[in-house]
């Protein structure tokens, strides 16, 4: 429901540089979770060689960006 909800928000304010594929994945299958209040998904993306950080609160996408300092914490997962 959660991955349903989020993109009906993708669709009306689209995130141009991350894939709607990208944010089903982090979300159904994340690599990293955290919560500061809203739900965090990490996602490394192959196809780009970078993680994708997916914030959600409720059943709303809040915002799906390519976050750059992660490869630099977190690497390649193997």
């Amino acid at each position: 429901m959660v991955v349903a909800d989020a993109l009906d928000h993708y669709h009306a304010e689209p995130h141009a540089d991350v894939k709607e594929e990208w944010i089903v994945r982090a979300i159904a299958v994340p690599d990293y979770t955290d919560s500061d209040g809203d739900d965090l998904y990490f996602s490394f993306v192959p196809e780009i060689q970078r993680w994708i950080r997916v914030v959600v609160s409720g059943n709303r996408l809040l915002t799906a960006y390519i976050d750059r300092r992660l490869i630099e914490w977190w690497g390649v997962p193997k």
